[in-house]
């Protein structure tokens, strides 16, 4: 794995800069810290920051057949969005996915096949627009997995879709998203 202070202490040096205006201002109010190893999961609390893996992708992939074998037809697309699904991002080590479905309000009969392949609902942050679903070691409060489940191209699901195409094409984005 890559030391990202060897190998790009300049880069984040100005990401820890930039990051924590944000701590000062009260956005992100818990312990940040910023990683150059690989790894996925973040404990609930804390905000780490990480180089991009290229398994993130074959991760997600992984996770996107097993709700397909649950969701069936249901889910009308499901995607990896989120910064983990853009090459050469440093970014939080927790994969973003977006299932897209024709009515959100049938999700709740699937809440217990999902908890049956380790996916949990997480009442407190769904919204109108969304039902929040995690992955995870729930056990000891370490998250990998945040899916979203929102109606399929809606508002929520085209601002996933077009963070995700448009940061991967914009270098410079990139870098002032961190």
């Amino acid at each position: 794995m890559v030391n990202m202070y060897k190998k790009t202490k300049k880069s984040a040096d100005a990401a820890f800069e930039r990051l924590t205006k944000y701590v000062f201002r009260g956005i992100i109010s818990r312990y940040v810290a910023i990683r150059g190893d690989s790894m996925l999961g973040v404990k609930k609390d804390k905000v780490v920051l990480c180089e991009y893996d290229p398994a993130w992708k074959q991760i997600a992939a992984d996770t996107i057949v097993e709700l397909k074998n649950v969701l069936g037809t249901f889910a009308v697309d499901i995607q990896h969005v989120g910064s983990t699904a853009i090459p050469g991002m440093i970014c939080v080590p927790v994969i973003d996915i977006a299932v897209g479905v024709r009515f959100l309000e049938d999700v709740n009969k699937f809440i217990p096949e999902l908890a049956g392949i380790g996916v949990y609902h997480v009442p407190g942050k769904d919204n109108a627009r969304r039902i929040f679903f995690c992955r995870g070691d729930i056990e000891n409060r370490i998250v990998t997995h945040n899916i979203h489940f929102v109606e399929h191209m809606d508002e929520r699901w085209q601002g996933f879709i077009n963070f995700r195409r448009y940061t991967s094409c914009h270098a410079d984005f990139r870098e002032e998203y961190i």
